[in-house]
């Protein structure tokens, strides 16, 4: 899971300008998305 906060990191933060001060708050958004979508994908697989 680690990996792939990285390579969000990596894609929003070219952004950072462009949001100026929502970039924080859309950054913990993707994250919190990501992690739920991995945890459905979890129990999905099982």
């Amino acid at each position: 899971m680690e990996m792939i906060h990285h390579h969000i990191e990596e894609i929003i933060s070219q952004y950072l300008d462009l949001m100026g001060k929502e970039y924080e708050a859309y950054k913990n958004h993707v994250h919190r998305v990501s992690r739920l979508t991995l945890s459905i994908k979890k129990e999905l697989e099982k």
